[in-house]
């Protein structure tokens, strides 16, 4: 999951901590971005749904240094460029097992020293390739990648996990070698779901925001190219040096919302209804008896019932989401909320040093906003983002170039 720049201060003569400072942020479309694309041909798969996941919306962005955003998907085993205009301009790779080929669904994570284009999979290959396509150079490492982000003198800064354990690294691109700047051991399967499905195989449903799906790791780039870790579960935020070495570390001032007895009775009977859904994923495998889909029922009813204890769950939701720094260096970082604001993500806006600035809130009237990393994009006072388009039947799905408005 990676973190992306806002790398220019001003729009339309105002910086963007003034911007900020008015609250209400609206984005509006840019007509004339990606004018000369046939969405439906391009993005035609974006109802398609694998493995109970909707896979044709899962489209991951980067911007390059002249605007140009390099794009992948988890439909297909290739990345496209499209130019600075939005317009589409060429597409490499394929599936397989050569230099420039891939041979698991590539996820692009970002782009090294302006010049390179990276990309990772879960077998650890990183591959890099200029801005034109072209393959330059493969690392492979000996763990799972999370996520991964450029950082200044050509040093890369990983997310990864292996043994149980969640691990944070800086790794030289010319040399390779890297160091280890944080381990942080992941928490048992205590308190999930666990349904045992015929043949042996298992499958694991954990209490939404458990004690171990509320532990994550985010990573950052700051504005000098020093690597940002924080902590959702307990707001700090430490900066390091290109090299590892600890510089700073701060607590976030966001006060985290309480997880009643009313929201885990919520979250109990979301599961039970979510059977259905889960159903349907087991027929279309088609491997399992009628008897066989009764069994499974009862064990996943009789497991759900973790989802109704306290003790599985934190005191509080973690104290945000995402986290993103714009080109004056400051921290943006987005709340949980416990119920859909009709799109309207509430921003909290730090200082370098993690003094408190203002909140803030950035929404869409026309399209679906996702502020993951590698979502949206922050570019020259513009938002970047694949977008699904509210209440659409046709072209629902493109490549958006939004202009930040203040909303009245």
């Amino acid at each position: 999951m990676m973190i992306l720049l806002i790398t220019v201060a001003h729009l339309n003569g105002q910086n963007l901590i003034s911007l900020y400072k008015n609250g209400n942020i609206k984005l509006v479309e840019e007509t004339n971005y990606g004018s000369k694309n046939d969405w439906n041909s391009l993005l035609f798969d974006y109802n398609l749904e694998q493995y109970g996941k909707e896979t044709g919306k899962m489209k991951r962005i980067v911007v390059a240094p002249d605007g140009s955003i390099f794009m992948s998907h988890k439909s297909k085993y290739e990345i496209w460029k499209f130019d600075k205009n939005g317009n589409f301009v060429l597409k490499f790779g394929k599936k397989g097992s050569g230099k420039d080929q891939f041979p698991f669904l590539p996820t692009v994570e970002g782009i090294m020293d302006g010049k390179y284009i990276f990309t990772s999979d879960c077998q650890g290959r990183i591959k890099f390739f200029d801005l034109n396509g072209k393959f330059v150079k493969m690392i492979q490492l000996k763990y799972m990648p999370l996520e991964i982000i450029p950082l200044a003198n050509s040093k890369l800064a990983i997310l990864g996990y292996t043994n149980n354990k969640s691990i944070v690294v800086i790794k030289d691109f010319n040399t390779e070698t890297e160091k280890r700047i944080l381990t942080e051991n992941s928490s048992s399967i205590e308190g999930s779901m666990s349904i045992e499905l015929p043949g042996g195989n298992k499958m694991y449903f954990q209490p939404p925001y458990s004690q171990t799906s509320s532990e994550k790791i985010c990573i950052a780039t700051a504005k000098n190219g020093n690597l940002l870790v924080a902590l959702t579960s307990t707001g700090v935020v430490t900066e390091y040096s290109k090299d590892g070495k600890k510089i700073q570390e701060f607590n976030l001032n966001i006060p985290p919302l309480k997880i009643t007895e009313e929201d885990i009775n919520d979250y109990y009977q979301t599961t039970i209804k979510g059977w259905t859904k889960f159903e349907e994923n087991l027929m279309k495998m088609k491997k399992y008896s009628k008897d066989e889909l009764e069994k499974i029922k009862k064990q996943y009813n009789s497991a759900a019932l973790s989802f109704k204890e306290k003790k599985n769950y934190p005191d509080h939701l973690p104290f945000f989401t995402s986290l993103i720094v714009d080109s004056e260096g400051n921290l943006i970082v987005f709340e949980y909320t416990k119920t859909d604001q009709s799109n309207k993500f509430r921003a909290y806006t730090f200082d370098p040093k993690g003094k408190f600035v203002c909140t803030s809130s950035f929404q869409s009237d026309t399209y679906e906003l996702n502020f993951e990393p590698n979502s949206m994009a922050f570019y020259q006072g513009f938002i970047y983002g694949v977008v699904f388009k509210k209440q659409c039947k046709d072209k629902c799905l493109r490549l958006m170039k939004f202009k930040m408005t203040i909303s009245h």
